[in-house]
């Protein structure tokens, strides 16, 4: 709930931004608020943020792989083929994105009502007590990462100068924040309720765990099988999304403006692949990462860069600024 909090902040702020630059990204309005030279050093940062989002996700959609299917197929093999599929959709367009994400979030929600439905004999809520006994740095440290998650609600920066009516824009970035609230809420307390606290912390893909406890009364079985290409899906977009952020920053960093985006975009997926690689020593280093550094570095961005935008557009536009 307090990860929740913070990113309701956070959409407000993006919300003003919104409406002092309906026409302009934040990759625009960046060097609009700051000057040419502060705006692109803006820019490099959220050039950072994509990538690392991007390799994470890919990391984890080969982690996944690896070590619950495939266990003996290189994870190179799963980069490169995910690759080529993003550098597809990419070159279709910002458009082709949205519509497969329409789609994709129907599948997500029926998949998670089956899912509820399966587990309801399964929970054991006494696992869930004691409430609130642990410290605030304990409390803390866990909302890292659900507030970092909730956090990317920045996209919307990206896009929104895309959108033809930004008048319902408002509502749907605050939909968004509640129903991803909604399902980390559901997963989070799914995983204590079965696994108890001390194993469900140790879990490395607690909602494929979950899964393979279903079985709908012999109609449906193997539903893992259900979650997993969920999970692809959705890594498969997030990793399509800041694949297309990034190569959007790269054009407009360099000033490019060629008609043929492969010629960013290979280089681009050749270094995501070569960083997805090298980052990461083993499961056991991705999964530290996971609950530390990866959430610290996202909300460094997804707080300070918008706070920062708006304080400045605001102060110059009580002193008079352009």
């Amino acid at each position: 709930m307090l990860g929740y909090i913070g990113a309701v902040l956070i959409s407000l702020v993006c919300l003003e931004l919104i409406k002092l630059y309906p026409q302009h990204s934040i990759l625009e309005f960046s060097s609009k608020i700051l000057g040419t030279k502060l705006g692109k050093l803006v820019n490099i940062v959220l050039l950072w943020y994509a990538i690392l989002i991007a390799t994470y996700m890919l990391e984890q959609f080969d982690t996944l792989l690896t070590t619950m299917v495939y266990r003996t197929t290189p994870k190179f093999v799963f980069t490169i083929g995910i690759l080529f599929l993003v550098l597809y959709v990419v070159h279709l367009g910002a458009e082709v994105i949205f519509r497969v994400s329409d789609v994709i979030f129907i599948a997500v929600v029926l998949v998670t009502l089956i899912i509820g439905i399966g587990l309801v004999k399964f929970l054991d809520l006494n696992l869930l007590l004691p409430v609130f006994t642990e410290n605030v740095t304990n409390l803390l440290r866990a909302t890292l990462a659900p507030f970092a998650f909730l956090g990317q609600i920045i996209i919307f920066l990206f896009f929104h100068h895309l959108v033809d009516d930004l008048s319902g824009i408002a509502k749907h970035i605050q939909l968004s924040l509640l129903l991803g609230m909604l399902l980390v809420i559901a997963f989070v307390i799914a995983d204590l309720a079965v696994f108890g606290p001390e194993l469900g912390s140790l879990l490395l893909f607690p909602p494929y765990m979950l899964i393979r406890y279903i079985s709908i009364e012999a109609i449906l079985d193997r539903i893992e099988i259900l979650m997993l290409t969920i999970w692809i899906a959705l890594a498969f977009l997030e990793v399509t999304a800041y694949f297309w952020i990034s190569s959007q920053i790269i054009i407009d960093l360099f000033n490019l403006r060629s008609n043929n985006k492969l010629v960013i975009n290979i280089p681009l997926a050749i270094i995501l692949a070569t960083l997805v690689d090298l980052q990461w020593s083993g499961i056991s280093d991705f999964q530290d990462y996971s609950r530390g550094a990866y959430s610290m570095f996202l909300l460094l961005v997804e707080i300070s860069i918008p706070l920062l935008l708006y304080l400045v557009a605001v102060i110059k536009g009580k002193l008079g600024g352009n």
